[in-house]
């Protein structure tokens, strides 16, 4: 559906515009079809050269990252005297940057193609997407993207619900619950302890369970508790 809003959204249909989704949704046929209708384009004729070809060949998945590097550079230096004004060269450039990832995803390079959408786009809900339709919501890219981003800007924005999603996409039920009962406040407050004891050797993840360790009340040591007690020695019980 977001791909074919893409594709549909300005009356002079450019197969550029939705690249990005139909790659992610790996359905590289219908875009070369998109392509066929660009009669338009100058560069509609080795476009669908180049999309005919194999990519899980090395030699042309190399092909193909060596044009998102050099989408990546024109983004980087194709501003001109000419132009218009910022706001058109923005636009211009955030769509090379997005052409950029495309390509990144013909190269097998999911890792790329999601900082792009980080990194050039500032877009974490097209990042999200990306890596969830491309791996799964149970691939290394999209684990990396919940722990390292997702829920650090939860931490720093003291979010709660975005705290409980990322943990819930982990698979870390009893954090999501965690972290809707743990007030915003505490949660930073914690964080900051947290990191100032490991700054280096914490991940989000381990952050967030630091944080609720500590804000969690002590039981008193009753013979009932006793094999807990034992458990937790390092928590103290006094």
């Amino acid at each position: 559906m977001i791909a074919r809003n893409e594709y549909t959204k300005n009356e002079l249909k450019n197969p550029i515009d939705c690249s990005l989704f139909y790659l992610a949704l790996k359905k590289k046929t219908v875009l070369q079809g998109l392509w066929r209708m660009a009669t338009w384009n100058r560069e509609q004729g080795a476009t669908l050269r180049f999309l005919a070809n194999n990519f899980e060949d090395p030699k042309w998945r190399t092909a193909a990252l060596k044009n998102a590097y050099a989408l990546m550079s024109k983004r980087r230096f194709g501003m001109s005297s000419s132009t218009p004004s910022r706001g058109t060269y923005q636009h211009r450039s955030d769509k090379r940057a997005e052409y950029a990832a495309a390509f990144f995803l013909l190269a097998d390079h999911l890792h790329d193609a999601v900082n792009v959408c980080l990194n050039q786009l500032k877009d974490l809900q097209l990042a999200i997407a990306v890596a969830r339709v491309s791996e799964g919501d149970s691939g290394p890219v999209l684990r990396r993207l919940l722990e390292e981003e997702v829920l650090t800007i939860a931490a720093q924005e003291g979010n709660r619900w975005l705290a409980s999603w990322a943990f819930w996409m982990l698979h870390r039920r009893d954090m999501a619950v965690r972290a809707l009962i743990v007030s915003a406040a505490d949660m930073l407050e914690k964080r900051q302890q947290v990191f100032l004891l490991a700054p280096t050797l914490l991940s989000p993840v381990h952050v967030f369970q630091s944080s609720q360790l500590i804000n969690e009340p002590r039981r008193p040591c009753t013979p009932s508790w006793k094999h807990r007690a034992r458990q937790t020695s390092s928590r103290g019980c006094s």
